[in-house]
């Protein structure tokens, strides 16, 4: 079997299928394009695929984001990036680099191209369906973890594929509002800027019947590698206490047996995890607690669904 090789095509020289099934909102448009924008080498590893009339049959939304992004004007271009949360957290030299990268490619708009020729007609549809098809789930503990929310959010994560329990133990992980998960998307000033409907319920869980042992609980193997730097080094006291508390944040939570740990501890320690924000019980007291605040629209919204008694 030959193995197709990557070339350069001009942007304008590829034509998006009329036939794809796949079909984008307005708003994943708007997603997209700020997306390749962010990760323009990521082009290089998922390259648009065209059949020998130049008709993408795979990366058709990216290819159409692509055309877009060759259509701005510069200043627009550089808007949408400065508005995003992941730009603003890039050094000023990745900034600039990145930048500086659009100015050059909006002057010669290329793409990652393979040409599908080793596949005949019945193949070149099985590809076009399988390539729009999504298969497995996400490791919520990974994602809470080892990921940044506000950032990945920002990539234009769906969080609608997530359960309501598991974008709990997101925002309690990572410190935030479950709100700013599940009721809007973060624009460029920090504030909402795209609104999601969810029926706002707490959690539903089914625990295990054998209490979890504390210590496979956490992971704290990445802490404690941090911790022996950090008492090794020669910095200040000071700064030393700073890199402790900082190291603690490295420490991986299993928020399942958490959660099977709280439904045997005592009600001393179960209270004491909810203070933690470990776990989120009753939702009255978590908004009394200020772990998740409603906006005045959102708690009329969810006064008329569940009444004054939820």
């Amino acid at each position: 079997m030959k193995i197709p090789q990557t070339i350069e095509m001009q942007v304008g020289a590829l034509n998006a299928s009329e036939h794809n099934p796949r079909q984008i909102t307005e708003d994943d448009f708007a997603e997209l394009v700020k997306s390749l924008l962010l990760l323009p080498k990521g082009l290089y590893y998922r390259p648009v695929v065209v059949d020998d009339r130049n008709i993408a049959l795979a990366g058709n939304m990216r290819l159409r984001a692509l055309k877009y992004i060759h259509e701005l004007g510069f200043d627009d271009l550089a808007e949408i990036l400065r508005a995003s949360y992941r730009f603003r957290h890039f050094d000023e030299a990745k900034q600039s680099a990145l930048l500086n990268y659009w100015r050059e490619w909006q002057m010669h708009p290329t793409v990652p191209t393979l040409y599908a020729s080793e596949l005949d007609e019945d193949e070149q549809q099985q590809f076009i369906i399988k390539d729009n098809l999504s298969f497995g789930t996400f490791d919520i503990d990974m994602l809470a973890n080892e990921y940044d929310i506000a950032a990945i959010i920002d990539d234009g994560f769906d969080i609608d594929l997530l359960p309501k329990s598991a974008i709990e133990a997101l925002a309690a992980a990572n410190g935030i509002d479950p709100n700013d998960i599940t009721g809007r998307r973060c624009g460029g000033d920090g504030e909402a800027d795209e609104h999601y409907t969810h029926k706002i319920t707490s959690p539903v869980y089914e625990p295990k019947n054998e209490k979890p042992d504390l210590s496979t609980l956490t992971d704290s193997g990445r802490t404690d590698e941090l911790l022996a730097k950090i008492e090794a080094s020669n910095v200040s006291p000071d700064e030393k206490e700073f890199l402790r508390q900082a190291a603690a944040r490295h420490t991986v939570f299993d928020y399942a047996k958490i959660a099977d740990y709280y439904a045997h501890a005592s009600k001393e320690m179960q209270e004491l995890m909810e203070d933690s924000a470990l776990v989120i019980i009753d939702f009255g007291k978590a908004l009394e607690k200020g772990y998740i605040r409603l906006s005045d629209e959102i708690r009329n919204e969810y006064t008329r669904e569940y009444g004054n008694e939820a």
